[in-house]
């Protein structure tokens, strides 16, 4: 009976006044959208115009798996280190990058403990993380159009080594407040307990080139020079007594330490260092990445419905309001205080990493001159697309 009268009272509804309310819910619509704060549509990376999981890539990773499928490059296993020689080769990626963390803090967190940290290996576009025992080369690098991409090489393939793209099972940790709102990379500074396992009631923090020195490197060990304990210390090198008492039994001990070999075998690595230097690095190059990709697709996220408003207000289709090009520039601006360092925290003491030939320093100098000019790129092609 309710919907024979709602009927019936729809069908003396004039055409012109439904169409009139119909026009005036889908402005409204807009409007909302429009005025929306920007990192709730992060969410939607999945939709058009980013569409991540579905578009096409053509980061190092995907044009490596092109070479291995033409047979231009193979990749060899060497002894219990599987592929991962042969991927640092074949992407150029340099040993002196690597750093070591021992908090279970990866999804191959069973294999991970103080005794058997997780390297990692880094250039300026792609990550590479390696786990003794581990099943797989877990791998992430940078798309020009969709940001971080993961993947993971099986340790033990069937058949040839072929690099698998995930996005589920990486996304429900990179892709959250941690990493912007976006897919992306986070660096994280936790205390542990003697097995690795992160204590997180003690607290968690994000390391960036902002995060006070004393706060950085909690779960990660640390070789390098840093100054005196008194000025300056981090937190690495350190691990909890046990789960309730998550402070370290002398916090001294983990201070300017240039050999890690009396905490765990380092002779089952490519190097027996993980430099402060290449942690810095790492700091400022992994939150940089999250920014580039913040920026990317809040100026295609604004475009995008731009284009929406201008049609249903009959506006020039290249239209951009205030508020669109405050959406465009907030990020944009956020990107490049953080590549000029504007809120970087001050150092109280000179960091050095141990003695080397140049041929074997980390590269810290060309991974932010690449990032700068990696943004620059970035705001060049988002100009172009908004004229």
């Amino acid at each position: 009976m309710l919907d024979k009268t709602v009927s019936r009272h729809s069908d003396r509804v004039p055409r012109r006044r439904a169409t009139s309310l119909s026009s005036f819910l889908s402005l409204t619509a807009l409007v909302l959208l429009a005025t929306a704060p920007a990192f709730a549509q992060y969410n939607d990376y999945d939709q058009k115009p980013i569409n991540y999981s579905n578009a096409a890539v053509s980061d190092p990773i995907a044009k490596l798996q092109k070479r291995l499928l033409s047979e231009k490059v193979t990749l060899t296993r060497q002894g219990e280190q599987g592929y991962l020689q042969s991927v640092l080769k074949a992407l150029d990626i340099p040993i002196s990058s690597q750093v070591f963390v021992f908090s279970k803090t990866s999804f191959q967190r069973e294999v991970i403990t103080p005794k058997s940290p997780r390297a990692l290996y880094f250039d300026d576009d792609t990550y590479i993380g390696y786990c003794q025992g581990g099943e797989v080369v877990e791998v992430a690098t940078t798309d020009p159009n969709i940001g971080t991409v993961f993947y993971t090489l099986d340790q033990h393939p069937s058949g040839k080594p072929k690099f698998v793209r995930q996005n589920d099972n990486c996304l429900q940790c990179h892709a959250g407040s941690m990493t912007r709102d976006v897919p992306g990379l986070m660096m994280r500074s936790v205390f542990t307990d003697p097995r690795g396992q992160a204590i997180l009631t003690a607290g968690t923090k994000l390391i960036t080139h902002e995060s006070p020195f004393d706060e950085r490197f909690g779960g990660w060990y640390v070789t390098g020079r840093h100054g005196s304990y008194d000025i300056q210390h981090h937190l690495g090198n350190l691990i909890g007594q046990d789960r309730d008492n998550p402070d370290p039994a002398d916090p001294k001990a983990g201070a300017n330490l240039t050999d890690l070999s009396k905490l765990f075998d380092t002779s089952a690595y490519l190097s027996p260092h993980s430099d402060l230097v290449a942690l810095m690095v790492l700091a400022h190059q992994v939150e940089a990445h999250n920014l580039i990709t913040r920026a990317n697709y809040a100026c295609k996220y604004a475009v995008r419905d731009a284009h929406a408003m201008n049609q249903a207000l009959g506006r020039p289709a290249d239209e951009l309001s205030e508020s669109t090009q405050r959406r465009i520039n907030n990020p944009a601006e956020a990107l490049v205080k953080y590549l000029l360092f504007c809120n970087e925290a001050p150092l109280a003491g000179r960091s050095k990493e141990p003695r080397r030939s140049p041929r074997t320093s980390p590269p810290a100098a060309r991974a932010i001159s690449r990032a700068a000019a990696c943004a620059t790129s970035t705001f060049r092609a988002g100009c172009s697309s908004t004229r």
